[in-house]
């Protein structure tokens, strides 16, 4: 994959706010959690997105996080 597993997670974390969460509000906690800019975290999230798209692996999160460039098996 073009993303790591630090990525993924902040990917998966922003995707499973629930939507009663404004997007601005979790982008904004999602970024500072992983010490990011909020332009930051959403390039990595598009960045995540579209390759998972493109090669079609979207599946559970246990599977995705596996095509991440630096996955050494560990899933939490």
């Amino acid at each position: 994959g073009d993303f790591t597993v630090d990525e993924y997670r902040l990917y998966r974390e922003f995707i499973d706010t629930p939507q009663s969460v404004p997007a601005e509000q979790a982008l904004e906690a999602v970024a500072r959690k992983h010490g990011v800019t909020g332009a930051v975290a959403t390039d990595i999230m598009k960045r995540v997105q579209n390759n998972l798209s493109d090669n079609k692996w979207f599946a559970t999160p246990s599977a995705e996080i596996r095509h991440a460039s630096d996955w050494n098996g560990e899933i939490r």
